[in-house]
Formats: structure tokens, sequence, C-alpha cells
């Protein structure tokens, strides 16, 4: 359920505690860490990218972010904004507004993503835009979430797409507010009824 996997990425974001269990960042539990730590180096990729009105530019650096063009254009590559940038009059100094119509598919979630990339968080959560019907655009999407993540940070991915599962490298499985099961896409379709029947 959509609200268990986000009130379990705002845990591991520093918002809130939980109330029975535990939970362990680095071997730390989160309640002897204070929040504040854990929403510094976490960063939250919305599924409409949290858009702000200024550039390209300006909404994949953030202002307290120094890197250089240079970086930024890696990062357009990694996040499978190339060609969107191209497209778009000014390219990165085009200015775009939240909703902005030039912006196609799942755009606006890319360049949330390419800003997760330039934070340098150590957890990053990400939840996933609704499905579309546009096959290119689902592969897009799912190939930026994949380059994204590399062995410097915790990504927690609230999943929309079964190709996001099946690159997991662990699925934590919720049922009835309790964790039921925890393995990869293939272990849990293999030994879970109910992930195989939800999956199905």
């Amino acid at each position: 359920q959509s609200v268990q996997a986000q009130a379990l990425a705002e845990l591991l974001m520093g918002f809130g505690r939980p109330v029975s269990g535990r939970m362990l960042v680095d071997g730390e539990s989160v309640t002897d860490v204070m929040p504040e730590s854990l929403r510094q180096c976490a960063h939250w990729v919305a599924p409409d990218g949290a858009l702000v009105t200024g550039s390209v530019r300006d909404n994949i650096i953030e202002s307290n972010n120094h890197q250089h063009d240079v970086d930024l254009l890696d990062v357009s590559k990694t996040a499978r904004l190339e060609d969107t940038i191209q497209q778009l009059p000014d390219g990165l100094a085009t200015i775009i507004t939240p909703g902005d119509d030039r912006l196609n598919g799942d755009d606006a979630f890319r360049i949330g993503l390419a800003r997760a990339s330039m934070s340098g968080a150590s957890v990053i959560v990400i939840e996933e835009p609704a499905l579309r019907f546009d096959h290119a655009v689902e592969q897009q999407s799912v190939s930026a979430i994949h380059s994204l993540v590399n062995h410097n940070a915790i990504t927690v991915v609230l999943p929309e797409r079964l190709e996001t599962l099946r690159l997991c490298d662990q699925v934590v499985m919720l049922h009835d507010h309790q964790l039921a099961e925890i393995g990869t896409h293939a272990q849990l379709i293999q030994h879970n009824e109910l992930y195989r029947h939800l999956n199905y």
C-alpha cells in the first residue's frame, strides 16, 4: 500500500520515528540519529520532479551546489534528459515551470532524478510516477533510476513499474502494517504467494 511505503520512506529521511521494531542506518538505530542529520543527507525525488520556476539548470543544481556545467551535461545524459534539453529553445537555460507542457512524459521526473544525482545525498528516496502507456518513456525512466544507483547511497524506490522491481537488489514487501518478505524479485515470485499474485 502506498501509504505504508511512503511512511517507510519518511522514516528513512528522518521525518518521524518507528513506533515498534527498529530501523538501522549504517548499523545505527534511527532513534540514536538526530532527525536533522538524516534530513541533511537525504533527498526525495517526487513523481512530478518537484520543479520550481527557473531554468532547467536551476532545477538540477541546488543553490548550495557549485558543480560545473561539464558535470551537469554528464548528469543530464545519465538521467536520459539529453534529447529533452536539446529540444528546449535555450537548452539548460530554458525557463520552466511546474506542469510545463514542453516537458513530455516523465521529463520532469527525470529532472528530479538528475537533481538527486547532483545532491550527493547518502539516502535517496524515489517515488515513481504513475504508469504511462508509452513503452519508450517507461524504459527511459527505469534506465535513469538504475543509472542513479551507486554504492555510496541507499536508494529506496517506491515502485510503480514491474521492470523497476526486477532491477532492485532487494524488494521489501509490506503487508498489513508488517514486513512480509525481503528478497530479490525472483525470490519473492518463487516463494511468496501474495507477491506473485500482486505481480500477475
